[in-house]
């Protein structure tokens, strides 16, 4: 893929979710367009149909709130991640919910570790 389509289907993207963040799935794929600066034909280019770039915005949110959990289970001390709210707190300690807020998306990480 060239340069420019590239960054044009980076921007159609970053475009999506905030149009479909805001206003749902209802939202046109002409406030895309417009927001992303390009035309119309070339969203449909690079996503054939409404669907077809929902599901990218989707799959890209749940990419980014994968690698936010990873990065999460990863840290030395998890109850320690910035961001993180402890909202309860069981069996001693050994395991704490957290409420991750990625991309508008509210995720439970839970840890059992000892």
């Amino acid at each position: 893929m060239r340069a420019d389509a590239r960054d044009n289907r980076a921007r159609i993207l970053a475009a999506a979710d905030e149009v479909f963040g805001a206003s749902g799935e209802t939202a046109s794929t002409e406030d895309v367009a417009r927001l992303a600066d390009v035309g119309i034909a070339t969203v449909f280019r690079h996503f054939p149909t409404k669907r077809d770039l929902l599901h990218a915005v989707f799959s890209a949110r749940l990419e980014a709130l994968r690698d936010r959990a990873r990065e999460l289970a990863s840290a030395p001390d998890p109850g320690a991640a910035p961001g993180d709210e402890t909202v309860a707190q069981g069996d001693g300690g050994r395991r704490d919910d957290r409420v991750e807020h990625a991309d508008g998306i509210t995720v439970a990480v839970l840890d059992d570790r000892r």
